[in-house]
């Protein structure tokens, strides 16, 4: 559907009027203007001015450029992203692997026990409940790994070194967990988990390990977090759940 730009077109009309007087008559000529709108093409106008139409033309051009090569960018990142997830998780596997052929290598060493292999199982239900948490419905996939009642410590070093320290009781931990519920446009993973110590009895365990948190706003890595946390584990009715749990992160540049 064409636009139109209105034109007046102005008409002169001569109008002779006579004017008679009682002893005279005088010729007076009165001139009245007119306005006539008529509709016009646009397109027509535009085309009088060459340099007019090809400038417009090289913006609604760019335009659609730079919409086309977001959106290629977008796509990118998120190659990128899914790239490094599946890089990290790699990681994870082999350094359980390696682990586990080093302790089989060594001479008069048990082989690693069913309950150590239980608890880092629940340690990466752990991770993924964290990479999972942003836009959930609530925070009981993660919440569900653990006891009744556990305590929870954590220091977080950003990248400008700010330290935030806090000591966490269920409360208080739920609320910090929501906090991050609710962010948008963010993602978190957690991967390249190597596992360091694990050491108990009788039911009651603790397992250190290393990680990378990878933080992302709108696909983009925006700051790379080194973990090293110890998580201290029960079995209650048969199933292993979290007591305590700490960890300590630094904030390090994108890689």
């Amino acid at each position: 559907m064409n636009n139109f730009n209105l034109f007046k077109i102005t008409l002169t009309i001569a109008v002779i009027a006579t004017i008679s007087s009682c002893n005279e008559t005088e010729s007076e000529t009165v001139v009245v203007e007119k306005t006539v709108v008529e509709s016009v093409d646009s397109s027509a106008i535009r085309n009088e001015d060459p340099k007019k139409a090809e400038m417009e033309n090289d913006i609604l051009g760019l335009a659609s450029k730079s919409e086309k090569e977001e959106k290629e960018i977008k796509e990118l990142h998120k190659e990128v992203k899914d790239l490094k997830t599946e890089n990290d998780d790699l990681k994870t596997r082999n350094n359980h692997q390696a682990d586990v052929i080093n302790v089989l290598a060594k001479e008069n060493n048990p082989a690693i026990s069913d309950d150590e292999l239980n608890v880092r199982a629940l340690v990466q239900n752990l991770n993924e409940a964290w990479g999972h948490i942003i836009g959930a419905d609530d925070i009981s996939e993660l919440t569900n790994l653990f006891l009744p009642s556990y305590a929870v410590s954590m220091t977080a070093i950003g990248m400008d070194d700010k330290a935030d320290v806090r000591m966490m009781m269920p409360e208080e931990f739920e609320k910090y967990a929501n906090s991050i519920r609710k962010l948008s446009n963010t993602s978190l993973l957690v991967g390249n988990v190597n596992f360091i110590y694990f050491q108990g009895r009788e039911g009651v365990y603790s397992i250190v390990y290393s990680a990378v948190l990878r933080i992302y706003k709108d696909d983009v890595a925006t700051e790379d977090k080194s973990i090293v946390s110890t998580v201290t584990v029960k079995k209650v009715d048969g199933q292993w759940k979290i007591g305590k749990y700490s960890w300590v992160s630094l904030g390090d540049e994108v890689h």
